[in-house]
C-alpha cells in the first residue's frame, strides 16, 4: 500500500489502521518511508524491512 498526500491529512492514521487491521489477521507488515535520496534508496530500504519480516514471527 503507499499513501501520498500534503501533510496533515492523516495518512499516518490511516496507515496505523490498516497496520493493525492486517495484524490482527496475522499478517506480516512493513513500514518504510519514501522519504530517501534516491527511488534506489526506497527500494533497498523497502527490500531490507521486507528481508527482516521473513524471519519474524506475525
Amino acid at each position: 500500500m503507499s499513501l501520498t498526500g500534503d501533510r496533515r491529512f492523516g495518512k499516518t492514521s490511516v496507515r496505523h489502521l490498516v497496520e493493525d487491521e492486517l495484524r490482527s489477521r496475522g499478517c506480516r507488515v512493513a513500514a518504510v518511508s519514501a522519504q530517501r535520496q534516491t527511488l534506489v534508496d526506497v527500494v533497498e530500504a523497502i527490500i531490507r524491512e521486507l528481508r527482516k519480516g521473513l524471519w519474524a514471527r506475525p
